[in-house]
């Protein structure tokens, strides 16, 4: 992979803290949640290369909230997260 190609792990990191990160801030400012990149696949492993984006590479990530606050942060989300047609443009 050249030097300059991104990774699904900097992608899904750099996705999650310019735009899932704020989300959750600003509506839930104290909570404990945990988010990771998870599943099979090179791109979990930080193994990807050009071949690799050929199936099922991409954009993802878990997140894992206290089951109190599932609904919530699933309607949160729902409501501020861009959709597939909006332009998302993430840094790293």
């Amino acid at each position: 992979m050249s030097a300059d190609a991104v990774t699904g792990i900097n992608l899904s990191c750099a996705y999650f803290a310019e735009v899932v990160a704020p989300i959750i801030a600003a509506r839930f400012p104290k909570l404990r949640f945990a988010a990771g990149r998870l599943g099979a696949g090179s791109d979990v492993l930080g193994l990807d290369d050009e071949t690799s984006r050929d199936h099922d590479w991409g954009l993802r990530l878990s997140l894992f909230v206290p089951n109190e606050v599932v609904e919530l942060m699933t309607a949160e989300l729902d409501a501020k997260l861009p959709r597939a047609s909006d332009p998302v443009r993430v840094h790293w």
